[in-house]
This record gives C-alpha cells, structure tokens and sequence, in this order.
C-alpha cells in the first residue's frame, strides 16, 4: 500500500457565528496548528466532495501538474470547480453571519479540538447535497431533477475534467 492510499481527509460541519471571516480562519489555523482549513459549507456537496477534490489535488501534486503551492489551496481549486484561485476563495471562503462552515484536515481528533477550542459544534448535516448548492455551482434544474441526489456527480465529474484538461 503507498502511502498517499493511507492518507484520508476528514470534514466536519458546524454552525459558526462569525463576524470578521479573516479572523475566524485565522482562528481556525491557530487552534489546528496550521492542519485546518475551513470553506464556507453552502459550496460543500457532503464529505464525499471535499475528499475527491483532495484525492484529485495529490494526484496534481505526485505528477507535477499542480497550479498551487500547497495541497490546501489546490484541494480548494477542485473543490470550487473554479480555474483560478480568486474565484475558488470567493465560492468556499466563509462568510459573515451565522453561517454553516466545513472544517478540513487531515486528522479527524484535531478537527475535533478545533470545534471545542473554538465552541463549535458538530452537525455535518450543514454538508448535505442541497438543491440550492447544486444549482450555485451551475448545475441545470432539470438535471437535478432527472438524475436526483446523483447530481452530485455532475459536480464530480467536472473535478474529472479540470485534471484531464491539466493534462
């Protein structure tokens, strides 16, 4: 087994309020250690997306056809299904509000400290699929419709074509 087959990521939904969206990232990375990442969870399609867009951004890295320097920021270019980098921090970036965030790391019990330093607590139904969260990210009505909860897949297959479009 390679070792890139060991590594996971995990994602933990949680409801935040946050007035100043800098400093509650900042405080996320200074509770983590620097290991967490948080994107606004209204651009999160369930755990299963995030995870195929990291699967996808260490594929990019192994063979060298990475746009970011790190992991973190090319996870997030896969996540948002965006090309650049400033369109992919205003699609995941968290918002002010009372807004449902995705906490990401690669050590599930570390997400776990981050949430109870910061008072967070967990709900990953904040990460479900929604009709609303398909249609931001330009999937048609009528797709969803006729293919249901698998328009996610849509969503995936679009992460497919950003790597064979990298060549």
């Amino acid at each position: 087994m390679t070792r890139a087959m060991e590594r996971k990521i995990h994602v933990a939904g949680c409801l935040a309020d946050i007035s100043d969206p800098e400093e509650f990232r900042d405080s996320v990375r200074e509770a983590s250690g620097g290991r967490a990442e948080v994107y606004d969870a209204t651009a999160v399609l369930g755990a299963a997306h995030i995870q195929v867009a990291w699967e996808h951004a260490r594929r990019a890295f192994d063979d060298g056809r990475n746009q970011c320097d790190s992991l973190e920021m090319e996870t997030r270019l896969y996540a948002s299904g965006e090309r650049q980098i400033k369109g992919a921090l205003q699609r995941t970036g968290v918002k002010a509000g009372k807004v449902p965030v995705a906490l990401v790391s690669e050590n599930g019990d570390l997400l776990a400290n981050v949430m109870q330093k910061l008072g967070l607590i967990r709900d990953d139904s904040l990460l479900e699929a929604t009709e609303g969260k398909l249609l931001k990210f330009g999937i048609a009505r009528r797709e969803i419709e006729a293919i249901g909860r698998d328009a996610c897949d849509l969503v995936f297959e679009r992460m497919a074509l950003q790597e064979v479009e990298r060549g």
